[in-house]
């Protein structure tokens, strides 16, 4: 692997100033946050597989929700940025293309579903946690994404498994 911008980098579909960005490996995503801890002076990680599960289902006041998806029960399309048929996605969409929406999460968190899969520290199949125990191991993702077509992947408890050099996702 001898890449140096994220895969969909120079595709005009995917870029833009409110794009996320997508087709970034789990070590770039780390290399990305390490950064960032450097430049505000605070430790910022990629999220723990049940740090994503608590920001989707956490109530304000402590309890929680257990929702199918981050806004309730039932699927709803309109919700997030999918290709769940008839809908047929051939981008991401704005990161704030949703957020004007009742779709967040009971404690207010938006974006939690569709649009990109989101990388955790979370190794799938142990559960460690640690950013440097075993960096090859794959990682889990959270979230479904623009091009994921089965409301399965959206619900609140799906989790995807993608090793830590993919970068297409």
């Amino acid at each position: 692997m001898n890449w140096i911008e994220p895969r969909y980098w120079a595709n005009e579909r995917f870029i833009g100033d409110h794009q996320p960005v997508i087709g970034v490996s789990w070590y770039e995503a780390e290399a990305f946050c390490r950064w960032l801890s450097e430049e505000v002076g605070e430790t910022i990680t990629l999220p723990t597989e049940q740090q994503w599960q608590r920001a989707v289902w956490a109530e304000p006041d402590g309890g929680s929700s257990e929702y199918t998806f981050a806004w309730g029960n039932e699927w709803d399309g309109d919700k997030c940025q999918h290709s769940v048929p008839p809908h047929e996605s051939r981008q991401t969409s704005s990161v704030m293309a949703h957020e004007n929406m009742d779709n967040t999460s009971p404690c207010g968190v938006v974006g939690m579903t569709g649009n990109v899969w989101e990388w955790s520290l979370t190794v799938y199949e142990t559960g460690n946690q640690d950013v440097d125990v075993d960096p090859t191991r794959p990682r889990v993702l959270r979230g479904g994404s623009w091009s994921t077509d089965h409301p399965h992947y959206f619900r609140s408890v799906s989790r995807y498994v993608s090793y830590p050099q993919s970068a297409d996702r």
